[in-house]
């Protein structure tokens, strides 16, 4: 039984819930931009600051989510949320990833600055995403990267594209919140289609600390191969999903 992420069952948390794609969106370009001006170190500077403030910003809006938490707690007479907690920046299925905090060099997504040659590739991704500005973020950075991109918009979009041509795909990237219809289910679906599609999970929830090893059997047993808490570095994004690529697997 897919499990809801508390937050979003109140408007707050639906805001808060989009406040954190937005962030994230912005988080994105300006790593993108930091890269674009290499050359220039005070545009480079500007770009960390701008990356530095919306960290700020994304920890902010963790302290309101738990505030949320804590008050939702209270109306219900329980105590604690040890079980609605989820990691900030993790992966279920492979090693774990470090935090938004920027390096010596000032960068918070190193990634980009040492290892982009091989970061990318030329496979064919379904790419599932209902946050405009999170979308044209990963759409701009995977072409960039040389992959070959479809996107959809909605859980519903996304299988309809993925049946029509269920053989053409090497990965399937999508968010667990979509419209229409969920993540997972969308999932459950493509399996159906082809069992040994690869497939990874984007969860924008905001929850602290780490409930995921209650998922992950759920997880596992819907085919994800690795699951990424939105708003993830884009280096290791990319190094997430070459991962998962270079597993070996058959259709």
């Amino acid at each position: 039984m897919e499990r809801k992420d508390p937050l979003k069952e109140s408007l707050w948390g639906k805001e808060l819930h989009k406040l954190n794609n937005s962030l994230g969106a912005i988080l994105g370009f300006s790593s993108l931009l930091r890269r674009h001006l290499a050359e220039d170190p005070i545009g480079s500077d500007y770009a960390n600051k701008i990356g530095e403030a919306v960290r700020d910003a994304l920890d902010r809006a963790g302290v309101l989510a738990d505030m949320e938490l804590e008050v939702r707690s209270k109306a219900s007479g329980e105590e604690g949320s040890s079980a609605l907690e989820v990691s900030s920046h993790s992966e279920a299925f492979v090693p774990q990833s470090p935090s938004l905090q920027p390096t010596d060099s000032g960068s918070i997504d190193p990634l980009l600055d040492v290892d982009w040659p091989h970061l990318g590739g030329c496979e064919r991704l379904l790419i599932v995403e209902d946050d405009s500005a999170f979308r044209s973020l990963l759409k701009t950075f995977l072409c960039q990267l040389g992959y070959e991109l479809v996107c959809a918009e909605d859980g519903i979009e996304a299988l309809e594209l993925f049946s029509s041509q269920p053989q053409s795909f090497d990965l399937v990237c999508l968010d667990r919140g979509l419209p229409r219809m969920s993540g997972l289910s969308v999932a459950s679906k493509i399996r159906e289609l082809r069992p040994r599609i690869r497939m990874v999970l984007l969860s924008g929830t905001m929850l602290r600390g780490s409930s995921q090893e209650e998922n992950q059997e759920e997880l596992q047993d819907l085919g994800f191969a690795a699951v990424l808490n939105k708003p993830i570095p884009l280096g290791e994004l990319a190094q997430a999903l070459r991962r998962v690529l270079d597993q070996p697997t058959t259709s």
